[in-house]
């Protein structure tokens, strides 16, 4: 144990202005805090806390210097910072180290005030080495994240916020860098260089990812690190840790992986910390080839190639293998071998065995469902052959496989699919069991390893290799594809089903020979070598694939889809491709070994003398995506039945299309196989109809493409039947997806024999990747359910410490009696109290009250008057009345302010009620009150709800279909029309005598912080002139125009407070303006 830990915690949550607040931060410091207090010796311990406005970057230097800076030799010194990443245009001087021209920093609470600046890499960089070289073990944990890919993932769906903010264009002078480091050296004629000192760096996120934080107020790294440590004890590697950590973070977070990096021979087999920690990696051969060192290992073998983080490896002599020789770093990685230099002076003719100790490459994550006794005969199996490449966890939708026991077995699956892919019987225990499937378990590893291999770091022009797939036509003509992703269409002539058949082909313009190694992966893991020749250089195409005559594409007999993934390696020495290659598995099997079918490598030589190389040991890899379609008939003039008639699309006069039926989870994808949103919807009860009448892979999206005359859908609609069971309480969605979002596909309505009739009125603007130039549209079919609520309900929440809550509804009496200063939250039309309580917690108005009530109620079809005598005798039954000597305060969303109006000003609650606080309610009613209003209404919000608060589907869709349904409006939402009676009966009442404070949101002011395509969004969802239209063109949150917020309180004596906010109707409680208004509001027994 280390004889000393000083650690520099760094939380921001309070950011100014222009930032961006985040909620989280000051949490994950305070429980990483705790970490350290729990399980290290108090009198060896020294932490420094920085919390928003102390987290200046004047002060963090500081802390860094005078608080880490005081470790010796054999201690260990921690940064832990948890904030917003960035970029900044970088000096010039520093491009010659990033081309890029730009610095990742963190962001302090000041940097962007005028004169300020982010704490760079670069600066960060010299602190690290200040520390480090004083012979302190340097553990650097940064939860922020610094860009994204544009696109959004899964976990913008369930509703995760980044640590970024955006980036500063202006270029940084040179002095501006840690006090002048920079410019003094070149000032003074030093060569300007960034140190590299030993440490570790764990990072949040992969450098193409956003570092997340949940609605419960944590970041998601941070949280999972101290729950990995807690349940696995603080003795891991970081090794380990990081394998751990990268299993465990997808219970929370689907498109983050943490990434850890080690740096200036830091070693990864070291214990986390500083604690001790033993173990054993897998060892190559290393040997003196030609003047150059080299290693029998490279990417096949997992050896990562990412350029930025060079292998650092420790040396055995290799007839001595308990001693340690010294260590080698990888100065180029190939596909099978590694070129390494080596620490130390060594003779030629010595060879070495060397063992990987910085991060390895991460393991493929299995999810496992079973006994203690079984995972952890499984987790010893794999942790004493590190071949295998696998790690298990315990969240069910994180990796692409599942092992589960049941039955006596168990089995290895594919989780989309439910496909078995092998087992093993448990008749002779657990540990032999593991050892069955260990070989199903390496192929499959190899397989996903295989089909993710590239190489970053390749010096050779991508541009001078060309491939591409010519689809042979009838008539003799070919298709050129222009893409790697490619659709063919299989097509019946005469009752038989054509063959497809097409060529893959090659060319290179480099100005040398190169390797192509051309390879199938299919469905049963088998790679097989489809072509392993040298092309020389020229202008001439090459036909790798698809001149003999048996190579075509098809199907099976009952299969209307295949994803087929070929892969191409280029490189400039011939690959042995009997390393790449490996036999299918026999699916399906139990308890048997697995026989081999080893494909057979068709090898031409070219009897060309080879020239003189200009790169040497160089490679990268090109990936065609070829997918097979049944097309199985027609739109036309007559009905079309398909998937044993539980699809029926009715004749249309004018429109054609081209029908086929595909998968969301295609078999054959590999990583990353399901789209998120089906994820994020599954997670919110939402389920995927499968339509598919045999076992095997589901048919869950039916496909409309070539489809002509399609602008005839407006005046006469597709009607497209399902005849789907459905209980009473479910309803279908049709959603369509245009790759960042999700929208409704078309209108759906139940007929009296219980089908369901989607309307499709116009074609999304989606594109479509097959060779035809009509429309297209692919429809998923969710079944939801219909969430209407009889029961009203009084309950308090608890909140707990960890940043979670929860519904008691037990001694409400006891808990009033004792309270002084109450909070009651009441929902509105779309939803329930639980968003409101997120938002409550995230403001700290949790700690201003005594005690949190909710009440959640009946919100389609009770007149809201009776729904406020309801609540007023729920409120009087705990307490709650005339002269209770409580302040009582209603924090209330849409329509829960006319119902709480109505027992203010109607039924004598302005004795009970001290303080109302109304956000977004339609004082002056809404359209929500007419038929085509709401409709309108209500499809925007469930495309809202889709895109960013999926937990609020069920609601609003569920609303939305019984308009369709019922072709009205129901008796609640009625009432919200601006002439109704009620309505103006409300607006008639007199003056409550008590404080009204008004929230109103304006859509036209926010930006949603996870997505710059926010606007786009909504205009495809249908937000327009027509829609505008229903508000007369005033500023609006969406559901309701600012003007029918406002519309409270005139002439009264205490003039209601008003506060206008950049959010829309849903996100009141979750969004930054949202909370930040609930923030600013005067709460009795409040701050002033």
């Amino acid at each position: 144990m280390s004889s000393q830990v000083r650690a520099l915690l760094v939380g921001i949550n309070a950011y100014p202005p222009g930032v961006g607040a985040l909620s989280g931060c000051v949490n994950d410091v305070d429980h990483f805090r705790d970490y350290l207090v729990r399980n290290f010796d108090p009198s060896r311990l020294g932490i420094e806390v920085l919390k928003d406005a102390d987290a200046t970057r004047d002060n963090l230097i500081r802390a860094f210097r005078q608080h880490l800076g005081k470790v010796g030799p054999g201690d260990v010194a921690v940064f832990h910072y948890c904030g917003h990443g960035a970029r900044w245009a970088s000096a010039a001087a520093f491009h010659d180290f990033y081309p890029d021209g730009k610095d990742e920093g963190l962001v302090c609470v000041d940097s962007r005030r005028p004169g300020g600046y982010d704490l760079a890499d670069k600066e960060l960089a010299v602190l690290i080495a200040e520390v480090s070289g004083r012979g302190a073990h340097v553990a650097v944990i940064l939860d922020c994240c610094h860009s994204g890919s544009g696109t959004r993932g899964a976990d913008a769906f369930r509703g995760l916020r980044p640590r970024v903010t955006h980036e500063v264009t202006r270029e940084r002078p040179l002095e501006s860098y840690l006090d002048g480091h920079y410019a003094q050296l070149a000032t003074s004629g030093t060569p300007l260089w960034i140190p590299t000192s030993p440490h570790i760096l764990l990072a949040a996120c992969e450098r193409t990812q956003l570092a997340q934080e949940s609605p419960d107020n944590s970041g998601v790294f941070t949280s999972t690190l101290i729950e990995v440590l807690d349940k696995s004890g603080s003795d891991l590697t970081y090794a380990d840790l990081f394998v751990r950590c990268r299993a465990a973070v997808r219970s929370r977070a689907d498109d983050q992986d943490p990434q850890f990096e080690t740096a200036g021979g830091f070693s990864a087999a070291t214990g986390f910390l500083g604690r001790r920690a033993s173990t054993t990696g897998r060892r190559y051969s290393v040997y003196a080839d030609q003047g150059r060192w080299r290693m029998d290992a490279g990417a096949i073998q997992g050896v990562p190639t990412d350029p930025d983080k060079p292998v650092t490896l420790r040396l055995y002599p290799e007839d001595d293998q308990a001693r340690v020789a010294g260590s080698a770093t990888t100065v180029q990685v190939g596909p099978q071998k590694s070129e390494i230099t080596l620490g130390f002076e060594s003779p030629s003719s010595v060879r070495y065995r060397a063992e990987i100790t910085s991060l390895p490459v991460a393991p493929l994550l299995v999810a496992f469902e079973g006994k203690v006794d079984q995972r952890s005969a499984l987790e010893k199996a794999l942790d004493a052959d590190a071949s295998v490449g696998v790690a298990l966890t315990e969240v069910a939708h994180a990796g692409a496989y599942l092992l589960r026991e049941g039955a006596g077995q168990l089995l290895l699956l594919q989780r989309e699919t439910d496909l078995l892919i092998q087992g093993a019987g448990l008749g002779g225990g657990a540990d032999q069991a593991a050892q069955a499937l260990l070989p199903a378990l390496r192929q499959v590893a190899q397989w996903e390893r295989t089909l993710g291999l590239r190489n970053p770091a390749t010096a050779m022009d991508l541009s001078k290799v060309d491939l591409h797939f010519a689809e042979q036509l009838a008539g003799g003509s070919e298709h050129v594809w222009p893409s790697s992703d490619i659709v063919l269409d299989l097509v019946q002539s005469g009752g038989v089903w054509e063959a497809l058949r097409g060529e893959i082909r090659v060319r290179n313009r480099t100005d040398q020979p190169l390797h192509f190694t051309l390879m199938y992966f299919s469905t049963a893991f088998e790679i097989r070598i489809l072509s392993n020749d040298p092309v020389p250089p020229g202008e001439q195409w090459v036909t790798l694939w698809g001149r003999d005559p048996d190579q075509t594409f098809f199907l099976e007999d009952g299969q209307n889809e295949s994803i087929e993934q070929i892969k191409l390696v280029v490189s400039t020495e011939r690959i042995d491709d009997f390393l790449l290659g490996q036999g299918a598995l026999v699916l399906g099997h139990i308890e048997s070994p697995t026989r081999s079918i080893q494909p057979e490598a068709l090898v031409r030589g070219m009897g060309r003398s080879r020239p003189k190389l200009v790169h040497q040991n160089e490679w990268f890899t090109r990936e065609l995506r070829i997918r097979v379609v049944r097309r199985l008939d027609a739109v036309g003039p007559q009905d079309l039945s398909i998937a044993g008639g539980q699809i029926v699309v009715k004749a249309h006069p004018k429109v054609t299309a081209q029908v086929s039926l595909a998968s969301a989870q295609a078999a054959s994808r590999g990583i990353g196989a399901s789209s998120d949103f089906c994820q994020a919807f599954a997670r919110q009860g939402l389920s995927l109809l499968n339509f598919s009448t045999t076992r095997g892979e589901p048919q869950n999206i039916l496909e409309l493409t070539d489809i002509q005359q399609g602008s005839a859908l407006a005046d006469e609609p597709l009607d497209i039947v399902l005849k789907v069971p459905l209980q009473p309480d479910e309803g279908l969605l049709a959603l369509v997806s245009d790759g960042r979002h999700v929208f409704l596909g078309g209108d759906s309505a139940q007929d009296d024999e219980g089908c369901t009739h989607v309307t499709v009125d116009h074609l999304p603007d989606i594109g479509d990747q097959r060779r035809s130039l009509g429309g297209s549209l692919k429809l998923y079919f969710f079944k939801t359910w219909l969430r209407q609520r009889s029961v009203n309900q009084l309950r308090r929440l608890e909140f707990d410490p960890d940043g979670t809550f929860r519904y008691q509804q037990g001694d409400l009496a006891e808990r009033v009696a004792t309270a002084r200063n109450i909070l009651l939250l009441v929902h509105g039309i779309i939803g329930d109290t639980e968003g409101m309580a997120t938002g409550v917690q995230a403001c700290g108005l949790d700690r201003t009250f005594d005690l949190v009530l909710t009440y959640d109620y009946e919100n389609l079809s009770t007149p809201i008057a009776d729904t406020a005598r309801q609540l007023q005798a729920d409120l009087a039954a705990v307490g709650l009345q005339a002269g209770d000597g409580k302040r009582l305060t209603l924090l209330v969303h849409s329509m829960g302010g006319l119902v709480s109006r109505w027992f203010i000003e109607r039924e004598g609650g302005n004795q009970v009620v001290d303080h109302l606080v109304l956000c977004g309610t339609p004082n002056h009613g809404s359209p929500f009150g007419q038929f085509d209003g709401a409709r309108k209404i209500l499809s925007l919000l469930t495309g809202l709800s889709l895109n960013y608060v999926p937990v609020l589907v069920p609601f609003s869709s569920a609303v939305m279909l019984l308009l369709n349904r019922s072709k009205r409006v129901t008796p609640t939402l009625e009432q919200m029309d601006p002439d109704s009676d009620f309505i103006r009966t409300l607006n008639a009442s007199p003056d409550p005598g008590i404080p009204y404070t008004i929230l109103a949101g304006d859509v036209d002011a926010y930006q949603e912080p996870s997505d710059a395509f926010f606007a786009r969004m909504l205009a495809k969802a249908g937000k327009g002139p027509l829609f505008d239209a229903l508000f007369a063109h005033q500023r609006n949150d969406i559901a309701v125009a600012v003007p029918s917020i406002l519309g409270v309180g005139s002439g009264r004596a205490v003039a209601p407070v008003v506060r206008n906010v950049a959010c829309h109707h849903l996100n009141y409680f979750v969004s930054a303006p949202g909370q930040a208004a609930l923030r600013s509001v005067r709460w009795l027994g409040g701050p002033p």
